[in-house]
C-alpha cells in the first residue's frame, strides 16, 4: 500500500492534529510515556505493537490508531 503523505497531512490538519514522520527501531519500548493530549498514529511501513490499558493493537500499513485519556481506537485510513 502507497501513502501519500501530502493528503494524509492534510486531512489531520483538517482534524486538528499535526503530522510529523516518526521512526522506532526493532525493539523500541515507550514503558508508561503518557500524552498530555489525544495523539493520531498511522503505520507508513512495517509493524507496530501497542498496548494500552491492557489491550494489545497491531495496526497494519493504513491503519490509524487515536489515543488519548479514554483509551485507543483503531480506523482504517483510505
Amino acid at each position: 500500500m502507497l501513502l501519500d503523505r501530502t493528503l494524509i497531512e492534510r486531512d489531520w490538519r483538517a482534524r486538528g492534529f499535526s503530522c510529523e514522520l516518526w521512526t522506532d527501531g526493532p525493539g523500541q519500548e515507550w514503558n508508561d510515556f503518557v500524552h498530555g493530549t489525544d495523539e493520531l498514529l498511522l503505520v507508513v511501513e512495517g509493524e507496530l505493537e501497542l498496548e494500552m490499558q491492557g489491550r494489545i493493537f497491531r495496526p497494519k500499513p493504513g491503519e490509524e490508531i487515536l489515543t488519548g485519556g479514554q483509551g485507543c481506537t483503531l480506523g482504517v485510513w483510505v
